[in-house]
């Protein structure tokens, strides 16, 4: 590995020393009857039916490292306390519909009360970025926006969520993060509304790896 620009809020690098906040034991062994015997009460709400919208194929798509210009991104400081920005792939989605879902997952996550001071958690990616096609048309959105906005920038540079249906509140979002060191490594995972602000604050934060995070809140698909 080349030599990379260390992440301003980070305390330390969780390559060498992985450091992982499991749910508690009794919730994690904690079984139900069910048709499906590995499912514990607490990964069902994770869970769903594959069904023909609920297709994964913008995660196969999506690039495994991001382009090279994220490189500029480790430049920016600060980013711990930028929200996420949500984009929509979904083609049949009203705007209303998409602003409520920005307002539901950031209002009862804001940090103080002070408008000019206050930390957000999620917020609409600019409007004429707002609709796209693919993740990977995102992540190459995303990225451009952030590098050429640096000096104002008001986006959590390093990840962004992602509308992939209109009936979010069972299929969940998109959750894409970058890494900030080389080689850029992309983790992309569908994720459950209610799992969301959990997820971005671990991640802003720098608390554990996408990859820990993928494994703790990703919804998975019953086939």
């Amino acid at each position: 590995m080349g030599t990379s620009k260390i992440h301003p809020h980070l305390r330390l690098h969780r390559k060498s020393v992985a450091v992982v906040h499991p749910r508690p034991r009794h919730e994690r062994l904690l079984t139900i009857h069910s048709p499906f015997p590995s499912i514990t009460k607490n990964s069902l709400s994770r869970l769903t039916y594959d069904q023909p919208n609920m297709s994964n194929s913008h995660l196969i798509d999506l690039a495994q490292f991001a382009p090279p210009e994220a490189a500029k991104l480790g430049d920016v400081r600060g980013s711990e306390i930028l929200p996420f920005a949500l984009y929509n792939l979904a083609t049949d989605l009203p705007m209303s519909d998409i602003e409520n879902l920005a307002t539901k997952l950031d209002k009862s996550n804001i940090i103080g009360t002070d408008p000019s001071t206050a930390i957000h958690l999620v917020r609409l990616a600019p409007h004429h970025l707002l609709q796209q096609k693919t993740l990977q048309y995102t992540l190459d959105t995303h990225i451009q926006y952030c590098t050429t906005n640096m000096s104002k920038l008001d986006l959590f540079p390093f990840g962004f969520l992602a509308v992939c249906d209109r009936d979010w509140q069972s299929r969940g979002l998109y959750l894409v993060y970058i890494d900030f060191e080389e080689p850029f490594e992309v983790t992309g995972f569908r994720i459950g509304v209610g799992d969301v602000c959990a997820a971005v604050n671990t991640l802003r934060d720098d608390e554990d790896g996408a990859e820990e995070v993928r494994d703790l809140y990703e919804m998975k698909v019953l086939r």
